[in-house]
């Protein structure tokens, strides 16, 4: 289920995920982040300004 709403996001531009995240976590690499509870999309988070910084570079299975 979880798949095919990324899916849908992705393929119908109007359909746009509003965003609600978890708390910010540390990857094993050391980097924080931030995933979406809906979509599942994840985004740099900065402690020091406290917000999200960007996507991270690394994209699937390095945080599993």
């Amino acid at each position: 289920m979880f798949a095919l709403l990324a899916f849908v996001y992705k393929v119908v531009p109007f359909l746009r995920c509003s965003h609600r995240f978890s708390w910010p976590q540390t990857g094993a690499d050391g980097q924080d982040y931030q995933v979406c509870l809906r979509c599942g999309v994840r985004y740099r988070y900065d402690w020091d300004s406290m917000r999200q910084v960007g996507k991270p570079k690394v994209q699937s299975g390095a945080w599993t």
